[in-house]
């Protein structure tokens, strides 16, 4: 189940779902691409789930399939962002990429820098003709040890370093703490799992809207004055990120027209260690994306999409994918489970008629 063979041309890879890798070293590569799939290849190649040529799964009936364009290509399309609503898929067969060491890493700076970075990231989301090897996330932190912060997670899959597209966002004059530098994949994944929090309490939400000029500098804004909601928790560790979706378009189940417009899509995330403030917590970042949406639908920015692996609890995802793309996800369940064993008997993820 974590199996990875690679063809003897080196154009395809079989992938077992019980392996780990992409951005961050620990995620599993199963829900990753269930779910759509971010990455720093974004850019160029689009959502994890767009470079899947085949997959094999189980059936509800019990069946082995081999799933691709040519057979069953009603559940091809379902499985490109659909979860684990119809099956359990037990190998992916996908298109490679190559690439070599290429420039990238973390840079942070104090909280007071929000103003300058805000414009800067909002200057990166608005670029036209945008850069496809310049990939990025931009997060807000605040923790009860070190206070508040801004970190840039930038990607620029050549070795190039400093690239124009970055323009103020790796600011060596400003920043706290810099490890930018031209490495591997490996590495930069083995870092991002650094900045990963482990056997503590978590909270994630999402939402998702379109680029505008003045978006970036209200969301940090709402972000920030949302601390003093989760200040007195013990040992909190309070995240907005922020990062552009893939802006290609390609044949999936997400909804997007991606090709028409830049995205950004929000993460939070809450790490602590008290059970008692679990609905504390909760209430909090709730209101936070409450907060946000509110302010991007005054705009005409607001989006339905919520992303898959960063939703949280009761987001209605599969909603947000529209009434098309659900109707069909709805159909096909139907069509290859009709007694709903994916729908009923399995626990976790995000079913089709929540």
């Amino acid at each position: 189940m974590d199996q990875v063979k690679l063809s003897a041309d080196r154009q395809t890879v079989e992938l077992g779902p019980g392996g780990n890798g992409r951005t961050d070293s620990d995620v599993g590569i199963g829900g990753y691409l269930l779910g759509g799939g971010l990455s720093y290849l974004g850019p160029i190649l689009g959502w994890g789930c767009d470079n899947i040529l085949e997959y094999e799964i189980v059936l509800a009936n019990g069946k082995i399939v081999t799933v691709n364009e040519s057979f069953y290509p009603d559940l091809f399309l379902a499985l490109k962002g659909g979860g684990n609503n119809f099956g359990i898929v037990t190998k992916y067969t996908m298109s490679t990429y190559p690439l070599g060491k290429f420039w990238g890493g973390f840079i942070a700076y104090e909280a007071d820098q929000w103003s300058a970075q805000t414009l800067a990231f909002s200057r990166f989301m608005g670029a036209k003709p945008y850069d496809p090897h310049a990939a990025m996330i931009q997060s807000y932190g605040w923790s009860s040890t070190f206070g508040g912060s801004i970190s840039n997670g930038l990607a620029y899959t050549k070795p190039v370093a400093y690239p124009a597209a970055f323009e103020g966002l790796a600011n060596n004059a400003t920043s706290i703490s810099n490890a930018l530098r031209i490495d591997t994949m490996e590495s930069f994944a083995a870092e991002t799992d650094n900045y990963q929090s482990y056997n503590q309490r978590q909270t994630w939400y999402t939402t998702t809207f379109a680029h505008t000029p003045d978006i970036y500098s209200t969301i940090y804004k709402i972000y920030n004055a949302s601390i003093s909601d989760i200040i007195s928790v013990p040992a909190m560790n309070w995240y907005l990120t922020l990062q552009p979706s893939p802006v290609l378009s390609r044949v999936n189940s997400l909804g997007l027209n991606t090709g028409e417009e830049r995205l950004g899509i929000a993460l939070i995330t809450a790490y602590y260690n008290d059970t008692f403030a679990d609905q504390h917590v909760d209430l909090a970042a709730r209101r936070l994306i409450l907060n946000i949406e509110a302010a991007t639908k005054e705009v005409g920015a607001y989006r339905s999409y919520k992303y898959y692996n960063y939703a949280g609890a009761g987001q209605a995802v599969i909603d947000g994918y529209g009434y098309e793309s659900k109707g069909n996800l709805q159909a096909v369940s139907k069509k290859y489970d009709p007694q709903g064993l994916f729908q009923k008997g399995l626990p976790g993820g995000f079913k089709l008629s929540n």
